[in-house]
Order: structure tokens, then sequence, then C-alpha cells
């Protein structure tokens, strides 16, 4: 209570029974005050708990009061400040996958226009790192340059010379061989 309801005074001047009432009723009235105050915090730390606040929720229906509990009014700030951060997050993390990317196409030499055909490959074999991707194209693009600048083989001149032609098992084992080595 801020301000007694009476002063000092006031009580003095009145007769002995009024102000043995007036004394008894301000016990009361303070007393209720404590326990209104008390039963205030309890319901402030269990609307804190969303739990506790569930079960008590449940135990006024239990008890069959329809009372509904009102949100607690510092839900309807930190709700929307929750979401932001979430959103905020996510862009965070989209920024930095993106640095990621940029960085990665910079240390392999992997031009801008040729970034489509890197998702491409992304797709088509099911590669979930960016990154990863990226130097597997990468790998890849390298050994299919270094294939093309080395000198073509004529098979049917190595026949006509003598020379056995490749088994074909040999040849789709290391295919195979040369396919792990550049998923790897």
């Amino acid at each position: 209570m801020d301000e007694p309801l009476f002063t000092q005074e006031e009580l003095e001047l009145m007769d002995e029974k009024t102000r043995e009432k007036v004394t008894r009723i301000l016990q009361d009235y303070n007393s209720t005050v404590e326990q209104l105050n008390s039963t205030t915090e309890g319901i402030r730390k269990i609307y804190s708990n969303p739990q506790a606040k569930r079960k008590f929720a449940e135990a006024l229906r239990d008890a069959g009061l329809e009372t509904e509990i009102p949100q607690d009014p510092i839900d309807n700030y930190v709700a929307p400040l929750e979401s932001k951060v979430s959103e905020l997050e996510t862009e965070l993390a989209k920024t930095r996958e993106r640095q990621r990317v940029e960085k990665a196409l910079a240390d392999y030499g992997i031009s801008p226009e040729e970034f489509e055909k890197v998702i491409k490959f992304q797709q088509e074999y099911a590669i979930a790192d960016n990154t990863k991707a990226i130097e597997l194209y990468a790998k890849q693009k390298r050994e299919s340059e270094a294939e093309q600048s080395a000198p073509e083989m004529d098979y049917y001149d190595n026949f006509k010379n003598g020379e056995e032609l490749l088994d074909y098992d040999k040849a789709r084992q290391k295919a195979i061989e040369d396919l792990k080595q550049i998923l790897k």
C-alpha cells in the first residue's frame, strides 16, 4: 500500500470501537494485498514456464472452471522478436553459404558463366554440399581438359600393326576406377 488510508492523527480522532474496526479492516486489507501480490508473482512464474502454464490450464478445466488463461503480455513482444531472430539467422546462413560458394568458385577457377554447369553437375550426381560439388566439377573439368589435350589413339592402327585391342572387361574396370577417382 503506497499511502495509508488513514493517517495516525485521523485514527486517534476516532472513538475506540471505530478505531479497532478500522484497524482490523486495514490489517485484513493489507493481508489480502500481500496474498494478491504473492498469487500474482506465482502466476507470473507459471506464465514463464510453458509446461507449468499448460498444467495450470488443465487444472482449471479439471476443477470445472472454464476460465481461459490470458496470454502473458510479454508473449506479445517475445514471439515477434523470436520470429525476427529466426529470419535473421536464416538470412545469415544463406549469406555465409553464398560467400563459401563464391570463394570455392574463385579458388577452383570456375567462372560465373560456368556456375549453371556446376549446378547441373551437382543435381546430376545428387551432391548435397555446394563446395564439394564445385571441387568435384573442377576436378572433372581438369581431367576432361587433360584428356582432350592428350593425343588420340587410333585403335585400328594398333590392330593393323599387330597390337592387341583393349579387353572390354579391363576397359570397363578402368572406367569405374576413373569415376571413383572423380567422385572422391
